[in-house]
């Protein structure tokens, strides 16, 4: 079974994964955008990317909502799916 990247690189499963824990992943990956996924009033999957250009406009950016499915794009254009739990 393939693991998680962030799983690996925090060494916890995903449900145990906190906003502190994302925050770090993304100043460690150098993350650039993040990109909400959420059902539209049409019934259709939308995305909404933000750029996170430092610390505080992540923490604000992932502060907000809980329940979120997140993709987390780097330069090197790594990408995981996680949702979060608060």
């Amino acid at each position: 079974m393939l693991e998680n990247p962030i799983s690996l690189m925090l060494d916890k499963p995903r449900e145990d994964w906190t906003r502190t824990d994302l925050i770090h992943v993304i100043e460690e990956k150098q993350i650039e955008r993040i990109a909400f996924h959420y059902t539209g009033l049409d019934g259709q999957l939308k995305e909404l990317r933000l750029p996170v250009v430092d610390r505080k406009q992540a923490e604000l950016i992932l502060g907000e909502e809980s329940g979120w499915m997140v993709l987390l794009f780097s330069k090197d254009w790594w990408t995981c799916r996680c949702r979060i739990s608060m």
